[in-house]
């Protein structure tokens, strides 16, 4: 009779422990009673790519439990719903929905977090009209065979840097290099001829330390000017040239040609257009296809003449074929347009 005691007693104990262990990783792994908690990554907190774990799902359905020290999100795959647990470092100061997490993907263990804020919002820091700062960071030059520019602010570590450079010579005239500390520049897009106008697209993409002074270095000794516009953007992948296409003409207007359909939604599309003509004026208007126009205002080269360059920026959401264009104040028997398109930061992968 004891025996049989003994073994009931246990055989509760053991349903005991086995329905607390039950509730309480049902508690576990269920939402939090509580709103979600909002509030910014803080620095401290670890931020890596989300390609260490590729078989995970977007930041969608992400819940904080503050009780359970959880993150939860809901897996929805094309079948079935399935809710899982992480455990977070202790370290993490703001426990928020709205991140993604990425870690080991064969037990789902934590090792970073990172904010939703990424696909990065593509913004234009400082250049002119639109941007934060909307001082223009131009430079023109008539002789000699560079031109300088002075940003009106220190570029941010990881903003990208863009120019477009505007060239008119009796002679076949290109840029060479640009020179600047802490950033490496590179020719994205260009109309080059043996004469003028050319139009020619560089950038520098994840800058560190860079200084505000910008040379612009060109091949041959400047015949009758050159015009530079640089523009600052934040939000662009690290090597995210997508499309480009140029195009030349004359009249009363210009176009930069068209590229092929863009290869992802968030992108940045970035034009320019040069001209040059006599003493009436060329200056640039109406920019076409939503684009936001940079500069654009006579320049008076050595000969005497008008010259006239732009830089055309336009944020999407959506893919397509990029095409801008403006009109000069009178007609020009000649200019040169270029277009460049720069992908943004990619956000997580889908949802298997």
């Amino acid at each position: 009779m004891e025996v049989h005691e003994g073994s009931d007693r246990r055989l509760v104990k053991i349903r005991r422990i086995l329905l607390f262990t039950t509730l309480f990783v049902l508690f576990l792994l269920s939402p939090s009673p509580f709103p979600p908690q909002h509030g910014p990554i803080q620095a401290s907190s670890p931020r890596i790519s989300s390609s260490s774990l590729p078989n995970r799902p977007t930041a969608e359905g992400w819940d904080w439990n503050p009780f359970s020290g959880f993150f939860h999100w809901l897996d929805q795959l094309p079948t079935t719903s399935v809710r899982y647990g992480y455990w977070l470092p202790s370290n993490i100061p703001d426990m928020i929905p709205n991140v993604y997490a990425s870690g080991n993907s064969a037990n789902y263990g934590i090792t970073s977090i990172r904010s939703t804020s990424d696909p990065s919002t593509i913004t234009c820091v400082q250049g002119g009209s639109g941007c934060t700062s909307t001082s223009i960071s131009r430079g023109t030059a008539t002789s000699g065979s560079s031109v300088s520019v002075t940003l009106a602010n220190t570029p941010a570590n990881g903003d990208a840097l863009i120019a477009t450079v505007s060239l008119t010579s009796s002679s076949a005239i290109q840029v060479s290099s640009i020179s600047e500390t802490g950033a490496t520049w590179a020719k994205q897009a260009a109309h080059t001829g043996n004469g003028w106008p050319n139009d020619e697209i560089w950038a520098t993409f994840g800058v560190s330390g860079a200084s505000t002074s910008v040379t612009v270095n060109l091949s041959v000794s400047i015949g009758y000017g050159v015009v530079v516009d640089i523009a600052e953007f934040s939000g662009l992948a690290s090597s995210p040239l997508d499309q480009n296409a140029s195009n030349s003409g004359s009249g009363t207007s210009c176009s930069t040609g068209t590229t092929s359909t863009t290869t992802q939604s968030n992108e940045l599309w970035i034009g320019g257009c040069d001209a040059n003509a006599g003493t009436s004026s060329i200056a640039q208007s109406s920019p076409t296809n939503g684009f936001t126009l940079i500069d654009g205002v006579n320049f008076t080269d050595s000969n005497g003449n008008y010259s006239t360059g732009s830089l055309l920026y336009k944020i999407v959401s959506s893919t397509g074929a990029a095409n801008t264009g403006v009109t000069f104040a009178n007609s020009v028997s000649g200019y040169a347009g270029a277009i460049a398109t720069f992908a943004g930061t990619p956000g997580p992968a889908t949802a298997p």
